[in-house]
Protein backbone atom coordinates (compact mmCIF):
# COMPACT_ATOMS: atom_id res chain seq x y z
CA UNK A 1 0.00 0.00 0.00
CA UNK A 2 1.80 3.66 -1.23
CA UNK A 3 1.14 6.42 1.04
CA UNK A 4 -0.29 9.57 -0.18
CA UNK A 5 1.43 12.55 -0.15
CA UNK A 6 -1.02 15.92 0.12
CA UNK A 7 1.03 19.15 -0.63
CA UNK A 8 -0.29 22.33 0.96
CA UNK A 9 0.56 25.93 0.47
CA UNK A 10 0.00 27.78 3.61
CA UNK A 11 -3.22 29.74 2.98
CA UNK A 12 -4.65 26.46 1.36
CA UNK A 13 -4.64 24.41 4.48
CA UNK A 14 -5.62 27.72 6.28
CA UNK A 15 -8.64 27.21 4.57
CA UNK A 16 -9.12 23.46 5.17
CA UNK A 17 -8.54 24.10 8.89
CA UNK A 18 -11.23 26.85 8.85
CA UNK A 19 -13.67 24.58 7.87
CA UNK A 20 -12.48 21.08 10.03
CA UNK A 21 -12.73 24.01 12.92
CA UNK A 22 -16.07 25.23 12.13
CA UNK A 23 -17.32 21.33 12.32
CA UNK A 24 -15.26 20.36 14.80
CA UNK A 25 -13.81 23.02 16.98
CA UNK A 26 -11.78 21.08 19.56
CA UNK A 27 -9.82 19.00 17.18
CA UNK A 28 -6.59 18.41 17.99
CA UNK A 29 -3.63 17.69 15.14
CA UNK A 30 -4.21 14.28 15.14
CA UNK A 31 -7.54 15.08 14.43
CA UNK A 32 -6.67 17.31 11.96
CA UNK A 33 -4.45 15.15 10.48
CA UNK A 34 -7.30 12.31 10.20
CA UNK A 35 -9.39 14.88 8.50
CA UNK A 36 -6.60 16.52 5.97
CA UNK A 37 -4.80 12.66 5.13
CA UNK A 38 -1.34 14.37 6.02
CA UNK A 39 0.31 13.17 8.48
CA UNK A 40 0.71 14.48 12.07
CA UNK A 41 4.18 16.02 11.83
CA UNK A 42 3.38 17.69 8.56
CA UNK A 43 0.57 18.91 9.77
CA UNK A 44 2.45 20.36 12.94
CA UNK A 45 5.08 21.75 10.46
CA UNK A 46 1.76 23.56 8.82
CA UNK A 47 -0.11 24.74 11.92
CA UNK A 48 3.27 25.97 13.49
CA UNK A 49 3.86 28.51 10.14
CA UNK A 50 0.27 29.30 10.28
CA UNK A 51 0.63 30.47 14.37
CA UNK A 52 4.39 32.40 13.05
CA UNK A 53 1.99 34.03 10.46
CA UNK A 54 -0.16 35.23 13.20
CA UNK A 55 -3.06 33.71 11.24
CA UNK A 56 -4.20 31.30 14.25
CA UNK A 57 -4.43 31.04 17.69
CA UNK A 58 -3.66 28.92 20.45
CA UNK A 59 -5.15 28.17 24.07
CA UNK A 60 -5.21 25.60 26.27
CA UNK A 61 -8.11 23.74 27.18
CA UNK A 62 -6.92 21.27 29.95
CA UNK A 63 -3.66 19.72 30.70
CA UNK A 64 -1.89 19.07 27.45
CA UNK A 65 -5.17 19.60 25.22
CA UNK A 66 -4.72 23.02 22.87
CA UNK A 67 -7.63 24.05 20.98
CA UNK A 68 -6.72 25.69 17.64
CA UNK A 69 -8.37 29.27 16.08
CA UNK A 70 -8.40 31.50 13.60
CA UNK A 71 -7.31 34.86 14.51
CA UNK A 72 -8.50 38.05 12.64
CA UNK A 73 -5.36 37.67 10.57
CA UNK A 74 -5.97 34.58 9.41
CA UNK A 75 -9.95 35.60 8.34
CA UNK A 76 -8.43 38.42 6.71
CA UNK A 77 -5.84 36.22 4.41
CA UNK A 78 -8.88 34.02 3.14
CA UNK A 79 -10.42 37.18 2.72
CA UNK A 80 -8.14 38.48 0.51
CA UNK A 81 -7.59 35.07 -1.25
CA UNK A 82 -11.24 34.80 -1.90
CA UNK A 83 -11.70 38.41 -3.82
CA UNK A 84 -8.77 37.70 -5.61
CA UNK A 85 -10.19 34.38 -6.73
CA UNK A 86 -13.38 35.83 -7.43
CA UNK A 87 -11.50 39.23 -9.36
CA UNK A 88 -9.87 36.31 -11.48
CA UNK A 89 -13.60 35.07 -12.38
CA UNK A 90 -15.52 37.66 -12.66
CA UNK A 91 -12.46 38.53 -15.11
CA UNK A 92 -12.81 34.92 -16.87
CA UNK A 93 -16.59 35.61 -17.34
CA UNK A 94 -16.12 38.61 -18.43
CA UNK A 95 -13.72 37.94 -21.79
CA UNK A 96 -16.55 34.61 -21.87
CA UNK A 97 -18.71 36.87 -22.34
CA UNK A 98 -17.27 39.50 -24.80
CA UNK A 99 -16.58 36.27 -26.87
CA UNK A 100 -20.02 34.68 -27.16
CA UNK A 101 -21.43 37.71 -27.67
CA UNK A 102 -19.21 38.97 -30.76
CA UNK A 103 -19.95 34.81 -31.71
CA UNK A 104 -23.53 35.55 -31.73
CA UNK A 105 -23.54 38.99 -33.13
CA UNK A 106 -21.81 37.30 -36.03
CA UNK A 107 -24.03 34.86 -36.46
CA UNK A 108 -27.17 37.16 -36.21
CA UNK A 109 -25.95 39.10 -38.89
CA UNK A 110 -25.47 35.76 -41.12
CA UNK A 111 -29.01 35.24 -40.50
CA UNK A 112 -28.72 32.64 -38.26
CA UNK A 113 -32.08 33.05 -35.57
CA UNK A 114 -31.40 30.43 -33.35
CA UNK A 115 -28.67 28.83 -30.94
CA UNK A 116 -28.15 25.40 -29.83
CA UNK A 117 -26.37 23.79 -27.32
CA UNK A 118 -25.32 20.51 -27.71
CA UNK A 119 -24.54 19.04 -24.79
CA UNK A 120 -23.99 21.16 -21.00
CA UNK A 121 -21.85 24.16 -20.25
CA UNK A 122 -21.13 26.09 -16.80
CA UNK A 123 -21.70 29.52 -18.78
CA UNK A 124 -24.99 28.06 -20.33
CA UNK A 125 -26.65 31.68 -18.34
CA UNK A 126 -24.19 33.75 -20.23
CA UNK A 127 -24.63 32.05 -23.78
CA UNK A 128 -28.69 32.78 -22.68
CA UNK A 129 -28.12 36.16 -22.10
CA UNK A 130 -26.22 37.32 -25.18
CA UNK A 131 -28.81 34.88 -27.11
CA UNK A 132 -31.76 37.43 -25.67
CA UNK A 133 -29.66 40.70 -26.02
CA UNK A 134 -29.01 39.74 -29.60
CA UNK A 135 -32.68 38.06 -30.10
CA UNK A 136 -31.86 34.66 -31.01
CA UNK A 137 -33.96 31.68 -29.75
CA UNK A 138 -31.76 29.34 -27.58
CA UNK A 139 -32.32 25.67 -27.02
CA UNK A 140 -29.85 22.68 -25.76
CA UNK A 141 -29.53 19.23 -26.78
CA UNK A 142 -28.48 16.01 -25.08
CA UNK A 143 -24.69 15.17 -26.56
CA UNK A 144 -26.27 12.23 -28.31
CA UNK A 145 -27.94 14.49 -30.76
CA UNK A 146 -24.57 16.45 -31.73
CA UNK A 147 -25.26 16.62 -35.35
CA UNK A 148 -21.49 14.92 -36.56
CA UNK A 149 -21.80 14.33 -40.09
CA UNK A 150 -25.44 15.15 -40.74
CA UNK A 151 -26.72 18.82 -41.30
CA UNK A 152 -27.48 21.27 -39.28
CA UNK A 153 -30.66 24.04 -39.93
CA UNK A 154 -29.57 27.20 -42.23
CA UNK A 155 -30.71 29.16 -39.42
CA UNK A 156 -28.82 27.53 -36.80
CA UNK A 157 -25.86 28.30 -34.58
CA UNK A 158 -24.62 25.43 -33.02
CA UNK A 159 -21.71 25.33 -30.46
CA UNK A 160 -21.13 22.14 -27.62
CA UNK A 161 -20.33 22.84 -24.33
CA UNK A 162 -17.84 21.72 -22.22
CA UNK A 163 -18.80 18.79 -20.85
CA UNK A 164 -18.52 17.41 -24.57
CA UNK A 165 -14.80 15.46 -24.81
CA UNK A 166 -14.47 16.81 -28.37
CA UNK A 167 -12.92 20.03 -29.29
CA UNK A 168 -15.24 20.58 -32.45
CA UNK A 169 -17.18 18.51 -34.80
CA UNK A 170 -17.64 18.88 -38.78
CA UNK A 171 -20.79 19.31 -40.07
CA UNK A 172 -21.53 17.87 -43.75
CA UNK A 173 -24.30 17.94 -46.39
CA UNK A 174 -23.81 15.72 -49.48
CA UNK A 175 -20.09 14.97 -49.01
CA UNK A 176 -19.15 18.84 -48.70
CA UNK A 177 -17.81 20.54 -45.36
CA UNK A 178 -20.92 23.31 -44.15
CA UNK A 179 -19.51 23.87 -40.81
CA UNK A 180 -17.10 22.92 -37.69
CA UNK A 181 -19.21 23.25 -34.42
CA UNK A 182 -16.71 24.17 -32.04
CA UNK A 183 -16.49 23.24 -28.06
CA UNK A 184 -16.48 26.54 -26.13
CA UNK A 185 -14.95 27.09 -23.18
CA UNK A 186 -11.61 24.85 -24.44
Amino acid sequence: MSATFKQYTDIDFLAELKDILQEFPTATQREIGDKTGVSAAVINALLKRCLERGWIAVSRMDGRKLRYMLSAEGLTALTKRSIAFMQRNFSQLSAYKKNIDNSIRVARAAGKTKLTLYGSSQIDFLIVESCRAYGMEFETKDTSMIPGSSSIPEDEFAIIGESVQRESYEVTRGGMRLATVYAIAR
